[in-house]
């Protein structure tokens, strides 16, 4: 008999569920210590939780290892995302996100057709765990993060004219944009924290012709975008650099980038972005 409990997580399990995460990503690459009120911001909001599609792994009392997911339209797929996995030290090696994503199997193939996360590729561990779950690479991401000051940029004003953009408009900026985004950043997810982004766009002649959406208290970049037609004329640079003044000049981050989106990554770098960390895209079909 398994000395740990395998059950869907609740809204109740919410503080185990923030002191677990902390402990079992206290020595991840890139830092995850989140306070309890963004923790609890990311999973109601940005992840949109789905606590039946979500599992712990307990050890009496204790929540030592877990699983949390969410639903929806993902590339015009129903799909369940992966927004965290981790065992906590002193548990690992008892195959216990096997055991989780089994319970978890038998609960969601009902509820969409395949199941997605992001790993970061150095992780070797947790990518050799996710291939013998059944999960697939399908997909290449560069994560990046500003480590410099930036200056004041200019843009013709008479010409271009920033402001206050909202999730209502969204129908114009999905005209602008040229690659898809990871599951978290889509649209249809972005619903979900709509009220911690901010949106900002550009105007030329009162037509949008660039937008970006950002989490102010973060630093964090959701989406951007420029028209085609109107690229290498600083709008994207004025733009970045309206969420960083908004962000409180704080450490921008822009992640999960296509591999094949090259002009992003090559403005982001020439802005003075690095690329921080990068990660598959994986998939398990349900």
């Amino acid at each position: 008999m398994s000395q740990y409990e395998i059950r869907p997580l609740q809204h109740n399990d919410l503080r185990q569920m923030h002191r677990s995460f902390l402990e079992a990503f206290s020595e991840y690459p890139v830092p995850m210590q989140l306070s309890y009120s963004l923790f609890k911001k990311r999973m109601l909001g940005k992840l949109n939780i789905r606590f039946d599609l979500s599992f712990g792994a307990f050890s009496g009392q204790k929540l030592v290892g877990f699983i949390f997911h969410s639903l929806n339209e993902y590339k015009d797929i129903t799909s369940i995302y992966n927004g965290g996995t981790g065992v906590i030290p002193g548990h690992r090696g008892n195959r216990l996100t096997r055991q989780l994503y089994l319970a978890f199997r038998e609960k969601a193939a009902t509820q969409a057709k395949r199941c997605v996360l992001e790993v970061i590729t150095v992780n070797e561990v947790a990518i050799n765990v996710y291939e013998e779950i059944g999960f697939r690479k399908v997909g290449f991401y560069n994560c990046y993060k500003l480590n410099k000051v930036l200056e004041p940029s200019n843009l013709n004003q008479d010409e271009f004219l920033i402001a206050c953009g909202s999730l209502s408009r969204k129908d114009l900026y999905q005209q602008l944009d040229s690659v898809e985004t990871s599951f978290s950043d889509t649209f249809d997810q972005l619903e979900y924290n709509a009220a911690s982004e901010t949106f900002v766009e550009c105007l030329r002649a009162g037509r949008v012709v660039g937008y970006i959406i950002f989490q102010a208290q973060s630093g964090r970049i959701t989406r951007m975008a420029v028209d085609a037609s109107l690229r290498r004329k600083g709008i994207g640079t004025r733009l970045v650099y309206e969420a960083y003044i908004q962000s409180g000049k704080k450490n921008l981050t822009a992640i999960n980038i296509p591999e094949a989106a090259k002009d992003i990554a090559g403005f982001l770098l020439n802005v003075g972005f690095e690329n921080q960390v990068d990660q598959w895209e994986m998939e398990l079909t349900l």
